[in-house]
């Protein structure tokens, strides 16, 4: 049969020849329409040729797909696996074909759910999830972590004929998920041992998480604190900040370091104090998307503060009770004091009787002890008060160390022992010390030496040592050495205890209050320095102290010794009226007796009243003013007299019997000299003589420095005399205070500025013989000639005298 082509079908044509007699006569034909049939056939082909294709496109995509792919028939046996399953599990092909799920025990991990979910997916039960976690088992032993997603297959009647699964290697994934979720678990963990609450809340300030310790602390389970306003909890003191930092945190202001605390109520209704340490999460847009907070219950801790207030305004209410009983107990012993030691002064220049004397020195000398003592009582309480403080300025070391020898001269000649002082010499000569307290040191320890001594010798020994290569600071060490009875070992640290004394040491022999060494010691450490003792007994002791980091100065204070001092008894003063105000009738004469040798008019008052009311009265050149009196004291006094406009160029001398830093301060507010009791005779003369005129007999400067200071009326031109009380009024009121304070310390800086002011002081008022002296003022400085300056600085009284007298003419 051939098909040909027919117009737009498909004919087949059969024929056959016709035979007569073996002999050709003829054919016969039969045409059939095959058009239909051809068609068919040639689509059937294409389909087939499609089919063919495909199933090549499916083969390639099994093969090379990244997941395993398995078949099952209806009863469960493996039917087809792809490459990428055997290369997962390690078997071949041939090995997993024709295996049942149920008997292939080296691949699944947990058989038994793996074949549950099958049969659940056999008997039409979709309830549950097409897709289960199991775990495969490869032929080296490895576990694989896979995810099976598994889809039925059925018939054409519908009826169940195997499955399709898709198994996905999640190993690395489902490894990463258990780190974490050990991770998470590990963090759990320490977050529910934490010693600390620790919430998170979100943007509205609702709590989303809170930890057991929280759950304690507030006595709230967490479920209760899940999902409220932890405000509700917040007490009306701490609610309104508590507002004001959530309405902050949502207008975008930086919190991010703001630590605050909270009062809150408990679930039994008690308070507590919690410590808020947050921190604040935002988004990009800076908007304020919640807050993880830890939180420390302060409870205890803020009781403890407040009892530990409440103590200590109790222990400095009871120091400054102390402070100021120490302090009304050194006015009520000064005061009778200053008139003992006062008028035993003035018999002892009248008394000619050699019995009377001794008896006179007798009573000084027990008076003077009796003022150590209290010194020593009030010292230590200052130390231990925090109110004591260094002031330290430019020293001469060498001069401090060999003073010790005038100092003790006379007791140790009475002993017959010897004082020997070793210096290094290469101990620079300006160091920056508190001097009085080095000398309190020195002494106190020395004293000792000396007391416990009978025979031998003592020794001070002085060296230094530099802790930094450029020598700008030292270790100050010096000891002292004795020949005495010694300190045994085990009372080497009872001695530096506030009223010890070595126990085989006789009071009645020795005196003293045991509080010297006390106080050395913590003199020496608040310099920043150590203390020790060492030796034996019966064979002397050696103190060793070592004041550290030391600045060395270029500068030193000039020796006290060697300058020039007006306040001594051949003073000669101008006439002037005094103001003596004191309530204590004994106190006024003794001061009486002191300036009786002098032509001064002495008023006397009583109190402040009186003091006001004589003041505006006579108008006096002067007043020495007690601080503490009845009625009205010298503080009020003297800041009235300052106040009233006709009173307050009158200077004020202060003299009081206290001995703390604070009423030195109160008294320079409104004074200008200031005497502490009990008051001798030179240190009243001092005093007087900065504010009245005077000569002197050790100094002829008065009249000479009168007349070159342009004192005659002649050498001063017309706009210079004109213009003399303004310079005076400087002089007098600016200039003189830093004279004063000069005088006592040399601060060669301060001397120079002091100088350079002078000059351009004489310059702008064309004073000539002024400007000379502050030339030589300067030049003097400039090479440090400490001992040409104290003398030159003596002068500048006599200078201002000078223009004094002048406006008198």
């Amino acid at each position: 049969m051939n098909e040909v082509p027919c117009g737009d079908g498909y004919i087949n044509f059969r024929g056959s020849q016709l035979l007569v007699g073996g002999e050709v006569h003829g054919g016969i034909g039969l045409f059939e329409d095959v058009t239909e049939k051809v068609i068919k056939t040639k689509e059937l082909e294409k389909t087939l040729e499609d089919l063919k294709t495909e199933k090549e496109k499916y083969h390639h995509l099994v093969a090379t797909m990244n997941e395993g792919l398995l078949t099952t028939d209806a009863e469960g046996t493996f039917t087809f696996v792809n490459r990428k399953l055997c290369e997962m599990t390690g078997y071949s092909e041939e090995e997993l074909l024709g295996h049942l799920k149920k008997d292939f025990d080296g691949l699944i991990c947990n058989k038994k759910a793996f074949m549950e979910h099958f049969e659940r997916l056999k008997n039409g039960d979709f309830s549950a999830s097409p897709v289960i976690e199991n775990k495969l088992i490869s032929r080296d032993g490895l576990k694989i972590y896979t995810q099976i997603s598994t889809n039925i297959l059925l018939d054409t009647e519908g009826r169940f004929k195997g499955t399709t699964s898709v198994v996905t290697d999640i190993t690395r994934h489902k490894v990463a998920q258990m780190k974490l979720e050990e991770q998470e678990k590990k963090y759990r963990q320490l977050v529910e041992q934490m010693n600390q609450g620790l919430t998170t809340s979100n943007e509205k300030g609702i709590m989303t998480f809170a930890n057991r310790k929280m759950s304690e602390i507030t006595g709230y389970s967490v479920d209760e604190m899940i999902g409220r306003d932890p405000g509700a909890w917040v007490t009306e003191s701490s609610f309104q900040e508590s507002k004001e930092r959530f309405d902050q945190l949502k207008q975008g202001q930086d919190l991010s370091n703001y630590q605050f605390d909270l009062d809150i109520y408990r679930k039994d209704g008690s308070e507590a104090c919690l410590q808020i340490s947050p921190n604040y999460s935002f988004d990009s847009k800076g908007e304020y998307l919640g807050s993880t907070s830890v939180i420390t219950d302060i409870t205890a801790r803020k009781k403890a503060e407040e009892a530990l207030i409440i103590a200590k305004k109790a222990a400095e209410s009871a120091n400054r009770a102390k402070s100021e009983f120490l302090s009304n107990m050194s006015h009520e012993i000064r005061t009778p004091m200053n008139s003992i030691l006062g008028f035993t002064e003035i018999l002892k220049g009248l008394v000619k009787d050699e019995h009377l004397i001794q008896y006179i020195s007798s009573i000084a000398s027990s008076g003077k002890t009796l003022l150590r003592l209290i010194n020593d009582i009030l010292d230590l309480s200052k130390v231990e008060a925090g109110k004591l403080k260094l002031e330290y300025s430019a020293v001469n070391p060498h001069s401090i160390f060999k003073d010790m020898e005038q100092v003790f001269s006379q007791k140790i000649a009475e002993k017959g022992l010897d004082f020997i002082i070793s210096i290094d010499p290469d101990l620079p000569k300006a160091l920056i010390l508190d001097e009085t307290r080095i000398r309190q040191v020195l002494l106190n320890i020395i004293s000792n030496a000396v007391k416990f001594t009978e025979t031998g010798f003592i020794k001070l020994t002085v060296s230094e040592h530099y802790p930094e290569k450029d020598h700008s600071k030292l270790d100050l060490l010096f000891s002292i050495e004795d020949t005495g009875k010694g300190i045994p070992e085990e009372q080497r640290e009872l001695i530096f205890k506030a009223f010890e004394q070595q126990t085989d040491q006789s009071h009645a022999h020795y005196g003293g209050t045991g509080l010297g060494l006390t106080i050395t010691k913590r003199l020496v450490e608040m310099m920043g320095g150590e203390i020790h003792v060492a030796g034996e007994s019966g064979k002397g002791a050696v103190f060793e102290v070592i004041i550290k980091n030391v600045n060395v100065a270029s500068i030193t204070e000039s020796d006290k010794q060697s300058r020039p001092d007006l306040c001594v008894a051949s003073v000669k003063f101008e006439n002037a009226t005094i103001l003596l105000v004191d309530d204590i009738t004994v106190n006024r004469d003794l001061m009486k007796a002191y300036l009786e040798a002098f032509p001064f008019t002495i008023i006397e008052g009583k109190n402040g009243y009186e003091a006001i009311e004589l003041a505006r009265k006579h108008r006096p050149d002067l007043i020495l003013m007690d601080m503490k009196m009845p009625s009205m004291d010298g503080y009020e006094a003297s800041t009235i007299l300052k106040a009233d406009e006709d009173l307050k160029t009158i200077p004020i001398i202060a003299f009081t019997a206290s001995a703390m830093k604070e009423t030195e301060m109160e008294i320079k507010g409104t004074c200008e000299g200031y005497i502490r009791k009990p008051v001798s005779k030179d240190k009243l003369l001092c005093e007087l003589a900065r504010f009245i005129g005077h000569t002197s007999n050790r100094d002829d400067l008065t009249e000479e420095t009168s007349q070159k200071a342009d004192g005659k009326k002649g050498t001063l031109d017309g706009e210079s005399l004109k213009k003399l009380p303004e310079v005076v009024k400087i002089l007098d009121s600016e200039l003189t205070d830093v004279w004063v304070r000069l005088s006592d310390k040399l601060i060669f800086d301060e001397i120079e500025d002091f100088a350079d002011r002078i000059k351009k002081l004489a310059g702008e008022y064309k004073l000539e013989s002024m400007e000379n002296w502050a030339d030589n003022l300067r030049s003097q400085a400039d090479i440090f000639d400490v001992d040409a300056i104290p003398d030159t600085l003596q002068q500048f009284p006599e200078i201002v005298k000078g223009y004094k007298k002048h406006l008198l003419v």
